[in-house]
């Protein structure tokens, strides 16, 4: 069953629950064939195949998903702790790419890694 999903704070971040309005702006992620080169799916051609992707994150029992957030609320990209094999957590994440260079994947999965162990 899925863990109840907390909202996370870092010093420049929130970290929240993924809902579907998010679509338009994750499309701009998953569109990136740059950004999606180490991704576990190829990128996205059409923000209907964004839809389906967030919907089946929203739904998958085996990992927690957090939307990488600023100051605007708007969804940078997202990061995920799973446990798809007993026993081994597995930390992923995707970010926009001009939010690149900046620390905000390693400050987001410090905090998820942080929330695992608490």
């Amino acid at each position: 069953m899925k863990p109840d999903m907390s909202i996370l704070q870092t010093r420049r971040m929130v970290l929240r629950a993924m809902v579907e309005s998010d679509a338009n702006a994750l499309f701009q992620v998953f569109c990136d064939p740059v950004v999606c080169k180490y991704w576990s799916s190829s990128s996205h051609n059409t923000i209907e195949q964004t839809k389906k992707y967030i919907q089946q994150s929203i739904e998958e029992r085996n990992q927690q998903t957090w939307v990488i957030t600023l100051e605007n609320n708007e969804a940078l990209g997202w990061i995920y702790l799973g446990d798809s094999k007993q026993g081994v957590a597995e930390l992923g994440f995707i970010l926009h790419r001009d939010k690149w260079g900046r620390g905000l994947a390693s400050e987001a999965a410090a905090r998820v890694i942080a929330h695992g162990f608490e």
